[in-house]
């Protein structure tokens, strides 16, 4: 009796750019999981607010939180990351931020101050508000807006009203909105479940 022969010829390059398209695939909806839980992480503060130290930045002109993306995967490998803010690491890690030499950094006293520095971008020097120097006996600066009211023959001076501290350096308290996504194992699980998707996706397309 003769027995016939299965011959199998597999062609290892197409086999090749096949896993590697499903490997790449599942890689980038696990990078939308992470993505979008980092974004979602973020608080929704008052303009002027700050989130407490240790938890997400709080959203105020969202320009951190539409910055965080990935690369696109490549050879089983993508990075969730953020761009576009150059306070991003200072957010995540916390930090001193120290003036120029012979500068003070202004940090805003109430909300009109807050609202002021966001509309000249922090260059105060060319703000339509007049403010002057005060220093006071302890040594502090602060930068002081005179209340004033006109009159028929002079300007009547009402009193004074403290914009801005004036100091060497600040120190910012962390608020990390990525080392909480790499350490949650619930997410990690989810995005393991969307790896794993995604290669079914690829090889069951490419096996219909």
């Amino acid at each position: 009796m003769n027995v016939g022969k299965v011959t199998m010829n597999v062609d290892t390059a197409k086999l090749k750019a096949k896993l590697e398209r499903a490997v790449n695939t599942g890689v980038n909806r696990a990078a939308d999981v992470y993505e979008a839980y980092i974004k979602d992480s973020f608080t929704k503060t008052p303009v002027g607010t700050h989130s407490a130290p240790g938890q997400p930045p709080g959203e105020q002109s969202n320009h951190l939180r539409k910055g965080i993306t990935h690369t696109p995967a490549k050879n089983g490998r993508c990075i969730v990351h953020t761009s576009k803010a150059n306070y991003a690491a200072m957010m995540e890690f916390g930090g001193t931020i120290r003036a120029k030499s012979g500068g003070f950094l202004p940090i805003p006293l109430n909300l009109e101050a807050k609202r002021l520095q966001a509309r000249t971008k922090g260059g105060l020097r060319n703000s339509a508000t007049p403010m002057h120097i005060l220093r006071t006996k302890t040594g502090r600066l602060f930068l002081v807006k005179h209340l004033t009211r006109k009159g028929k023959n002079a300007t009547k001076l009402l009193g004074s009203q403290l914009m801005f501290i004036l100091k060497k350096s600040v120190t910012i308290a962390a608020r990390p909105y990525m080392k909480p996504a790499e350490q949650n194992a619930a997410l990690y699980v989810k995005a393991t479940e969307a790896f794993a998707a995604g290669v079914k996706a690829v090889i069951g397309k490419d096996a219909a």
